[in-house]
């Protein structure tokens, strides 16, 4: 019997030893290798666009990349691949639908007739002034109506924004009437620019940013419309003799995610990513853009080129041109179904609210 009792003791004193080593002295739980493998679990995405990485845009998308890490708490990781690394510009949309790429940021304008409700913001002589002003109406516009919303449906959108005022670059004669127009080969993104540029007389044609400089130097075109940002990113500013500076047009841009990427990530990551998305993300973009008119400005000077305005008059010539051919587009695609009247309406609008 006494034997037994010892063995009882024994047996419990372990017992009591086996609890304390397994709760430890403040009674936490000891995490399992398996436990800490689903903690450490990191979410890498891949971001693509085609600006250089030394561009005012590219620090701008490193900036949210990092803010992502930092509210997610460094559970989603973005990696950015500038310069058209995974592919070409025009091409960026479909690398996320198809997964090639997780988040993508393009201009709209290298998708000829792909997002027509959205073309209605880049209708040329609208009125908006900035990056900042076009962003706002545009974020808006998809945010609050549903006239934009079908053209992304097989995507998340982060934002949708603008790039700032554009100006017209030449590198042989000086444009001050549309009668100086009448000839000249210009590149242009496609729709509303285009039209207005042919209306002007001049010989609007296609062309990736990355090869304007060398088709200046060439006399492939005589000129460019492009904004301030690209001026500055494709060093424009070395190749221009001449540049008009108008609000030709605000250049709409989207930045967008695979849906399923999207879908898989957790409720938490997603809430993160959401607070700096929308019109937050819009803003820091067309900031980046808004910058980088001063710093083309100075680089012209110190070229000696010279930078000029159109007259008060020829400014409003070009202005109702560029009414009628947004309201001609609008009928246009009202024909195909679309609330495109509606919407530029709305657009009108926002104009002027935000002119205030």
């Amino acid at each position: 019997m006494m034997k037994l009792n010892k063995q009882l003791v024994s047996l419990v004193l372990i017992l009591t030893l086996l609890s304390f080593m397994i709760g430890g002295c403040g009674g936490k739980q000891v995490e399992t290798p398996k436990d800490t493998a689903k903690e450490a679990k990191v979410v890498e995405l891949k971001l693509h666009h085609h600006d250089p990485p030394t561009s005012a845009f590219a620090a701008a998308m490193e900036q949210w990349a990092k803010l992502v890490g930092e509210k997610t708490d460094g559970r989603v990781k973005v990696t950015v691949y500038p310069a058209a690394t995974l592919g070409p510009a025009n091409t960026a949309y479909d690398m996320v639908v198809n997964g090639v790429a997780d988040i993508a940021w393009s201009f709209v304008g290298l998708y000829p007739g792909r997002f027509p409700m959205t073309d209605l913001v880049g209708m040329p002589m609208m009125g908006i002034d900035s990056a900042e002003m076009g962003s706002k109406i545009l974020w808006e516009l998809y945010s609050s109506t549903d006239y934009l919303k079908k053209e992304y449906a097989d995507v998340h959108v982060i934002t949708l924004h603008t790039h700032t005022a554009t100006p017209i670059g030449l590198n042989k004669k000086k444009v001050a009437t549309a009668a100086d127009m009448k000839g000249l080969k210009l590149r242009s993104p496609g729709g509303g620019p285009m039209l207005l540029l042919k209306e002007l007389g001049a010989s609007p044609m296609t062309m990736a940013p990355g090869e304007i400089y060398q088709a200046m130097e060439r006399g492939v075109v005589d000129g460019y419309t492009i904004d301030w940002q690209g001026v500055n990113a494709f060093k424009l500013t070395e190749v221009s003799k001449y540049v008009v500076d108008t609000n030709l047009y605000v250049g709409p841009f989207f930045v967008v995610m695979n849906k399923k990427v999207w879908d898989g990530l957790s409720p938490e990551d997603q809430k993160a990513i959401d607070s700096i998305s929308g019109e937050y993300a819009a803003t820091l973009l067309a900031k980046a853009f808004d910058s980088a008119k001063p710093v083309a400005e100075k680089a012209l000077k110190d070229k000696g080129f010279e930078l000029y305005e159109l007259s008060g008059e020829e400014t409003a010539r070009w202005m109702e041109l560029g009414k009628s051919i947004a309201e001609k587009y609008a009928e246009e695609q009202e024909a195909k179904g679309l609330p495109a009247k509606a919407a530029l309406a709305k657009i009108r609008e926002l104009i002027a609210k935000y002119s205030k």
